[in-house]
């Protein structure tokens, strides 16, 4: 894609021809357009998850750099939806995510037989925890039980600080 002018409001597709040499496809004998090449390559099925994609980090960038603060898991989602197939998919299996989220059975076993599926699913999830839309129903008390549990989790954790910290001071004052 052409880099367009901030003030445009739509894209603009634009495609060179790069020749190297690891590229066989110039020896052929036929010639193609470049309809015919992405038709054939069937290249619209990765432009459309790929523009799924881009409006999701255009809409995060403009965002501005500190409005909406993603949390650490929230990254690890952005980055795992997209990236870690597999692990996106044990996510989506696990019974954290499936006793919080109201998911139809077919809709459970078609994310966990297709992977274009499972996608689009992560970039509707990611949505909805990047820009609270609500894409995918969540379960009655399911968020009272998770910020109960993270917050039993975060008061575990500022305990096991302090005790650590104690300890730091403890050893320093033993070094002295």
């Amino acid at each position: 894609m052409a880099e367009q002018p901030e003030s445009s409001s739509t894209d603009k597709a634009e495609y060179l021809l790069v020749k190297e040499e690891h590229c066989k496809g110039h020896e052929e004998d036929r010639e193609l357009t470049v309809y015919e090449y992405r038709k054939e390559q069937k290249v619209e099925e990765f432009d459309k998850l790929n523009c799924e994609w881009l409006q999701l980090i255009l809409k995060k960038r403009s965002a501005g750099p500190t409005v909406g603060k993603s949390s650490d898991m929230s990254l690890q989602l952005f980055f795992m939806a997209p990236y870690d197939i597999d692990r996106s998919r044990r996510f989506m299996q696990s019974d954290s995510f499936q006793n919080s989220y109201e998911l139809r059975a077919e809709v459970l076993e078609e994310l966990t037989t297709n992977d274009i599926t499972l996608m689009q699913f992560g970039m509707h999830f990611l949505k909805q925890v990047l820009f609270g839309e609500t894409i995918i129903p969540v379960k009655a008390g399911a968020t009272e039980k998770r910020t109960r549990e993270r917050g039993d989790i975060a008061e575990i954790r500022r305990k096991a600080e302090i005790e650590a910290h104690k300890r730091r001071e403890a050893a320093k004052l033993q070094d002295q």
